[in-house]
């Protein structure tokens, strides 16, 4: 069994968060197992209640039931905490963060892929914050601008396992990890080592699981641009796919697994819900697309 993205709470409620002392799972159907929806995200608020499809609750909508919305950051901020901007999300109905662990000028890894003690204490805090208010987090590995900065294809893949190893020992079950959102884009390093090597970077990640013999598993998104089929072998390795360009020709019926794909404002996002398992708005979002996204989930939605 592996555990998945989403909100974090039992059935997704509209307002509040989570108790510390809980802890929270996520997971998909198709993780599960054959009596629930594969395509679907279901949560529960501890390792002995029953999983549930995300926002299930009676304040959404029937559409939104085992979806997810989102926002991604272009980098974790520096405070260890969610900005003030994310802290009305879950009130509109959005429960997933997407943050990188390299972006263009920040970096968490040394070169032997350990985490800095420093920035492993504002990670911690940081994933505490959001699983209080219901949110899930996407953590992203590698960006193509940072990863020249490890000493050698062995430390990349050191890194997933020092980042699983961690997130075992702090019990942050509320985590998707993706091994890098655009690998598609040029100027990798070591022989472009990341994209060519997204399978090795999941098992590595997955074998950390196994080898602590833990209760649960963090699920594996694997992003994709270019064109997909259901047996593709990228599609084939993923617990989740993120989808984005050509990608979003992949018909998701014959996926058994949730698809997430990205879309640039709400409506954008509200037209690919009706295919897809979950949309990621393009950066945080601002008053107005805040005011655009609550109704989309939400069946009396107040802004």
């Amino acid at each position: 069994m592996r555990v998945s993205l989403c909100c974090a709470l039992l059935v997704c409620p509209l307002l509040g968060g989570s108790s510390p002392s809980e802890t929270l799972e996520i997971s998909t159907g198709f993780l599960i197992g054959p009596k629930y929806d594969p395509r679907a995200f279901y949560l529960r608020s501890s390792a002995a209640a029953v999983w549930q499809k995300a926002c299930s609750a009676p304040e959404y909508r029937r559409q939104a039931q085992g979806r997810l919305l989102g926002v991604t950051m272009d980098e974790m901020p520096a405070s260890g905490a969610l900005p003030d901007s994310l802290d009305v999300l879950p009130s509109k109905g959005l429960r997933l963060v997407r943050l990188p662990l390299q972006a263009e000028h920040q970096n968490v890894f040394q070169p032997d892929g350990s985490i800095r003690d420093s920035e492993k204490d504002s990670l911690d805090r940081l994933l505490i914050a959001a699983a209080q208010q219901g949110i899930a987090v996407e953590l992203v590995l590698f960006h193509t601008a940072q990863d020249h900065n490890f000493d050698s294809p062995e430390s990349l893949l050191a890194a997933a396992r020092y980042l699983t190893d961690w997130l075992i020992d702090r019990n942050h079950r509320h985590v998707i990890l993706n091994p890098a959102a655009d690998w598609s884009s040029p100027g990798w390093d070591f022989d472009s080592y990341v994209p060519n090597h997204l399978e090795q970077i999941a098992d590595a990640i997955r074998d950390r699981f196994q080898a602590r013999r833990t209760d649960f598993a963090l699920p594996i998104a694997i992003s994709a641009r270019t064109r997909l089929t259901a047996d593709s072998r990228l599609v084939l390795d993923a617990d989740v796919i993120i989808a984005q360009g050509d990608a979003l020709g992949l018909d998701p019926r014959r996926v058994e697994r949730p698809v997430l794909v990205e879309g640039p404002d709400a409506s954008a996002c509200a037209a690919l819900l009706e295919r897809f398992s979950g949309c990621l708005l393009q950066g945080v979002p601002n008053a107005g697309t805040l005011r655009a996204v609550g109704p989309i989930m939400l069946k009396s939605y107040k802004p």
